[in-house]
């Protein structure tokens, strides 16, 4: 039965894992519960006031990322992009024992070579790392189980992710499309998903973006902390927070695109361009659209594509496993689905 968040998409959590940087998976790991502090937040009427209540430095102790600049991401993440995208990442599109995988590699930009007589590359590569550390401490300081207790030195592959499984009808057929979600925490009581965010701004695309992520990882409640890095980057300030409900995100959505209006109503150059408004129905759409046309070309056999999207169609080129862009998935898929094969034969006939 889907839920009345999830309308006609029935979303549901199968399990829960970690994996390491090698892709070796750890299964039926139990997620982290949401600590007192977090019971203490969803006490307050607005929440911005908890701040001045404590003293939460987000930019100590520094916490290192793993290092790994090339990460496999979740498909819905391109799908519903938070801005207009002028660069589409190519989906990689592996066909194999009747199954389709797929996903896609944010090629990030390497730390630039620091120049000890380059102050603002410094500066940059800084910047960055005082904002992983922000977001790393904001979600500990949510599920640490006592105030002592210290944020993992493997923080960055620690972290609990729950495979989650979505029925989607797609040209009168219903298909099972299954994913993986990152997890911050559970509630206590309820045994419901919370994630945490920090972000530098709280516009549209913020909420936007976080109501996607909110909804394929059926999350009940989203911690936002909006703040900067400050001036000296010493440290990550934080200015607010956000104990966001799902249907609160939308709300807020629409609030700021409203306001958006009356100020472009003001401005002869905007006075034809309105904010337009979005829809749920519209992302959902989207979502079928592109499942459509992945079944259609990608299901006669088994085989490797690359996919990408201009005027909002999608391109699939068949491609040898081999190929540069999609070697390293298809080993991946193939190597995975071995072990799989061989652990659970009855399944594979």
């Amino acid at each position: 039965m889907a839920t009345e968040k999830s309308q006609d998409f029935n979303i549901t959590s199968v399990g829960y894992y970690k994996r390491d940087n090698e892709m070796n998976v750890t299964v039926d790991v139990q997620p982290k519960f949401a600590n007192s502090n977090y019971d203490r937040l969803m006490e307050f009427q607005e929440p911005g006031d908890y701040i001045q209540e404590i003293d939460m430095n987000l930019g100590s102790p520094e916490v290192p990322h793993d290092g790994k600049l090339r990460i496999f991401l979740n498909l819905y993440s391109i799908i519903f992009r938070s801005k207009a995208r002028f660069v589409t990442p190519t989906v990689y599109i592996v066909s194999h024992m009747g199954m389709i995988f797929m996903s896609y590699k944010k090629l990030e930009k390497a730390d630039p070579e620091i120049d000890e007589e380059d102050q603002k590359k410094k500066d940059i590569a800084r910047k960055k790392a005082m904002e992983y550390t922000a977001g790393a401490n904001f979600a500990h300081y949510w599920t640490k189980k006592s105030e002592n207790e210290e944020i993992p030195e493997d923080y960055a592959t620690s972290n609990c992710k729950a495979v989650m499984k979505c029925d989607v009808e797609v040209g009168g057929k219903k298909e099972l499309v299954v994913y993986s979600a990152h997890i911050d925490a559970l509630e206590k009581e309820s045994g419901k998903h919370v994630s945490t965010r920090t972000t530098r701004r709280t516009n549209f695309w913020t909420y936007r973006s976080l109501h996607w992520k909110m909804f394929f990882g059926n999350d009940s409640t989203m911690v936002l902390g909006a703040g900067s890095v400050s001036l000296e980057l010493s440290n990550w300030a934080l200015r607010s927070i956000e104990a966001l409900k799902f249907e609160d995100v939308f709300a807020k959505m629409e609030k700021i695109r409203r306001e958006k209006n009356e100020e472009r109503a003001q401005c002869e150059e905007f006075k034809k361009a309105p904010f337009q408004k979005w829809t749920m129905d519209q992302g959902k759409e989207r979502f079928r659209q592109f499942l459509s046309q992945v079944k259609n070309a990608c299901t006669h056999s088994d085989g490797c594509f690359l996919a990408t999207e201009a005027n909002k169609m999608w391109h699939f080129e068949k491609v040898d496993e081999e190929h540069d862009e999609i070697r390293e998935f298809a080993s991946l898929v193939k190597t995975k689905m071995a072990v799989w094969k061989i652990n659970f034969p009855n399944e594979c006939s």
